[in-house]
C-alpha cells in the first residue's frame, strides 16, 4: 500500500509533467486517500473477524467477556454470602 508521502509525490510529479492540474492533482489525491483508507478499514475489519474467529475455536474469550464474567462471579458470591448470613 502506497504512503501518503509516496502519493503526493507521484502527483506532484503529474502536475510538474503537465499530465494534470493542480486542482486535478488535489482532486486525485484526495481520491487515492479515500479509497487507501477505505481499503486499509476494511483490511482491518477482516483481520478482526479472522482473529475472533480463531481465538472462538481456540477456545479464548476476550477480555471484556471475562471481566463480565468477574463481575457476574462477584455478584452470585455476595449474594451467597448474604443468604448464608440469614441462616
Amino acid at each position: 500500500m502506497l504512503t501518503k508521502e509516496k502519493m503526493e509525490e507521484a502527483v506532484q510529479e503529474l502536475i510538474k509533467q503537465g499530465e494534470v492540474s493542480k486542482e486535478e492533482g488535489k482532486e486525485l489525491l484526495d481520491n487515492l486517500m479515500e479509497k487507501a483508507e477505505a481499503q486499509r478499514a476494511e483490511l482491518s475489519n477482516r483481520v478482526n473477524a479472522e482473529v475472533q474467529k480463531v481465538l472462538k475455536n481456540v477456545g479464548l474469550v476476550r477480555i471484556e467477556e471475562l471481566e463480565r464474567l468477574k463481575e457476574k462471579i462477584q455478584e452470585l458470591e455476595e449474594r451467597l454470602r448474604r443468604l448464608e448470613g440469614d441462616n
